[in-house]
């Protein structure tokens, strides 16, 4: 596991609640329900309420974990958010070892285009530090080999 901002937003997050279920109010702590349906599993994770970059109240993202060798990147879509993990964690990535999925890979291609889908204008950005290895064929997750920082 890691950490996640457990903040609640209704717009995106509401249509994948049971049907029967009170959503939570705009904006509130949603660790509780996470904690209660990941209770057989709870004692595997480790669990952290950390935020990207400005807005809430959380404490801000930290890694002293040493180095990664794999990370799942489900936190936005903006450049700005990118950039904000990526100065955070990248300089613990391994060269040619270190794998990146990230959850919101092919936002790019929505049509129409939407002014917050920037995650190919991030990944383009890094040159050859990132090289693609896999996409998913139905959805929206890529794999990224870090390869290094690109020095051109």
């Amino acid at each position: 596991m890691g950490p996640d901002d457990f903040t609640w937003r209704s717009e995106w997050m509401n249509r994948h609640l049971p049907i029967a279920m009170a959503p939570p109010d705009e904006l509130s702590d949603f660790r509780p329900m996470f904690e209660h349906y990941a209770a057989p599993y709870i004692e595997h994770l480790d669990i952290a309420t950390r935020r990207i970059g400005a807005g809430d109240d959380a404490p801000p993202l930290t890694w002293d974990g040493g180095p990664i060798e794999m990370a799942f990147i489900d936190c936005g879509r903006t450049f700005e958010v990118n950039d904000a993990w990526y100065r955070i964690l990248g300089p613990h990535f391994v060269p040619d070892r270190t794998l990146v999925v990230l959850q919101d890979w092919r936002t790019h291609e929505q049509v129409p285009v939407r002014w917050f889908n920037q995650i190919k204008d991030f990944t383009d950005s890094l040159g050859s530090a990132f090289d693609l290895v896999h996409e998913v064929a139905t959805g929206g997750v890529a794999t990224f080999i870090f390869r290094g920082e690109d020095l051109s």
